[in-house]
């Protein structure tokens, strides 16, 4: 009768597995965060196409594109009041959101603390809720794009409350053609650092102080808290102030940028004062989605110059596009 020893691994043949496995997994790892990262910049893009489609419907019903703001400048929850984005949601199949808010953008409950998962990037991962909460105010729903003031509001209104309400049309605003022309940019949810503390010395996000926001519903009181970029004159000359608190206060003064300083920023830290609300910032370390005025969706080197994304920005400066386009 013959027996069989049974052999156990040992040390050095253990000690061999787990450093094969351990090679494996860290090749592993790296390819599935690539295949996450490339479908949620496929995410992203899906929701700029939808967002620029929507527009162009509401271009379609209306004759023109949706201003801006439109509305009081204060919390008045009795007038009727509109954001660009809160103007396009019965073309994103989300005109529940504007009945039950009866039209009022500003409403507390139905409208503007609501996180959209159409308005929202999920390569962007500073504000996974959705939602702006400074825990001594009512939430805010956040978006991660940005809507270009050059064409949705009016930027030879000059540097008051009335520059919000813009009226552009496909056919004689954008005279530089649409398919040389960008509607929406991405950007954070939170960006750049406040002086205003946390409230009661709690903490934001695990910081003492709170972040400037990009909030959807958002009207023009304070525009570091508006989903829009190249916030000044046409001729890219004149950053605006006007939507904006005193140099007093601990918001600071709005200081919208134009011209070739508004270029955006490719994945700055969010919550220092290296990450400029005033301008367009995407998580994405290809570079900047744009949705174009026809419709398009495309992605924008960070390596072009802040010349040639102002050419871009603007409907009808009547520039040639430079060569790194």
């Amino acid at each position: 009768m013959h027996t069989h020893n049974r052999h156990a691994f040992t040390l050095i043949e253990l000690l061999v597995v787990i450093a094969i496995i351990g090679i494996l997994l860290g090749l592993l790892v790296p390819a599935v965060q690539k295949v996450r990262s490339a479908a949620a910049r496929m995410q992203c893009q899906n929701n700029q196409k939808q967002v620029a489609l929507a527009c162009h419907n509401y271009h379609d019903a209306n004759g023109r594109f949706p201003a801006l703001w439109i509305g009081p400048s204060d919390f008045n929850t009795t007038v009727k009041s509109a954001s660009v984005f809160y103007s396009i949601l019965p073309y994103l199949e989300l005109e529940a959101i504007v009945k039950n808010s009866d039209g009022i953008c500003y409403d507390m409950t139905n409208s503007m603390s609501l996180p959209i998962k159409t308005l929202r990037c999920p390569s962007e991962s500073n504000t996974t809720s959705g939602q702006y909460d400074r825990a001594y105010s009512t939430s805010w729903g956040t978006t991660n794009y940005a809507a270009n003031f050059q064409i949705f509001g009016n930027p030879d209104a000059g540097d008051n409350l009335n520059n919000q309400i813009g009226r552009a049309t496909l056919g004689s605003t954008i005279s530089d053609g649409t398919t040389n022309t960008i509607l929406f940019a991405e950007r954070y949810g939170w960006c750049g650092k406040t002086t205003m503390p946390a409230p009661n010395g709690s903490t934001f996000n695990g910081f003492g102080f709170t972040p400037y926001s990009s909030l959807w519903a958002h009207g023009s009181m304070r525009a570091y808290f508006q989903p829009m970029f190249a916030y000044g004159n046409r001729a890219g000359t004149q950053g605006y102030t006007a939507q904006g608190d005193g140099p007093g206060s601990p918001w600071g003064p709005c200081l919208g940028k134009v011209g070739p300083g508004s270029k955006f920023q490719v994945t700055p830290q969010p919550f220092n004062t290296a990450c400029d609300y005033a301008v367009a910032q995407t998580p994405h370390s290809e570079g900047m989605q744009v949705s174009m005025a026809d419709g398009s969706v495309r992605s924008v080197s960070g390596n072009i110059s802040g010349a040639t994304w102002w050419t871009v920005v603007t409907p009808n400066g009547g520039e040639t596009l430079p060569s790194d386009w």
